[in-house]
């Protein structure tokens, strides 16, 4: 099966792509999870670059109501 990867921050797109460790280790704990059900399902991964006006998952990211997840989700814990 094949999966398509939205990254609206180019940083983030060139670390997964690139296949780089960054200085956070949180980071690399995800993306050493994320190869290990890639190599397990024998997933095929496709990273695409995206306009971050066009992610509609923004939305529910910023916080605007008080439903929505925030890039900082402690408050949800």
């Amino acid at each position: 099966d094949k999966i398509h990867v939205m990254c609206d921050s180019k940083e983030m797109y060139e670390i997964l792509i690139q296949q780089h460790k960054t200085l956070n280790h949180i980071i690399n704990d995800k993306i050493y999870f994320i190869n290990q059900l890639v190599g397990h399902r024998n997933l095929k991964l496709e990273y695409h670059l995206m306009d971050p006006t066009k992610n509609i998952a923004t939305e529910h990211l910023s916080g605007k109501n008080k439903t929505s997840a925030s890039r900082d989700s402690r408050g949800f814990v």
